[in-house]
């Protein structure tokens, strides 16, 4: 029974570290994808729209969301095999070393935070840089590539703290939670 345990909560954690991987891998494409079509680089058919550019802090921070809960999972995984009587001495010990030698993991994170603070950088810097407000077109675009470029820097301000919480065992910050509602009497 605990060997059976212990081998799906390892297999989960190979899930959550596959998926997030998968994640990081369509931010990438997802963000090449919206700046080439916003810059029109599909052919001479295709018109400009900088505006799309207002997508890419939105998506770096969904994608950067949904990795966090991914490490989430993979942590509170990682306590539970530390933790519990049921797991094997080898696990606990493994889970225990992993647990000590935690900051040594730090790339992959810093990583998704710094590329995401960069973009929504470069996003709101675009939009600074296009905005006239004597222009005689609607100046609504720049505007939307700065509030959206502030947003998400701020988003990924946010989450990062957090991610940094939770690396030093505290607990989430939680926007929303996901908790059942007391059964009334």
């Amino acid at each position: 029974m605990a060997v059976e345990m212990e081998t799906s909560l390892r297999q989960e954690l190979i899930e959550c570290q596959r998926a997030r991987s998968e994640f990081i891998r369509w931010k990438l494409i997802l963000v090449a994808a919206v700046g080439s079509a916003a810059f029109g680089l599909g052919g001479k058919d295709n018109p400009k729209h900088p505006e799309l550019l207002a997508f890419i802090p939105l998506i770096c921070t969904y994608v950067d969301s949904v990795c966090l809960h991914n490490d989430s999972r993979i942590m509170l995984i990682g306590r539970f095999l530390r933790e519990s009587t049921l797991a094997s001495e080898v696990a606990r010990a493994y889970e225990q070393f992993c647990d000590q030698h935690r900051a040594k993991f730090y790339n992959e994170g810093f990583a998704l935070f710094i590329s995401s603070l960069f973009l929504s950088g470069v996003i709101a810097s675009l939009g600074f840089a296009g905005y006239n407000p004597e222009a005689t077109q609607d100046p609504w675009h720049p505007m939307a590539l700065v509030a959206s470029g502030l947003l998400g820097a701020a988003m990924t301000l946010f989450l990062s703290w957090n991610y940094t919480r939770v690396q030093r065992g505290n607990e989430p910050v939680q926007v929303f939670k996901n908790r059942p509602k007391p059964e009334s009497k």
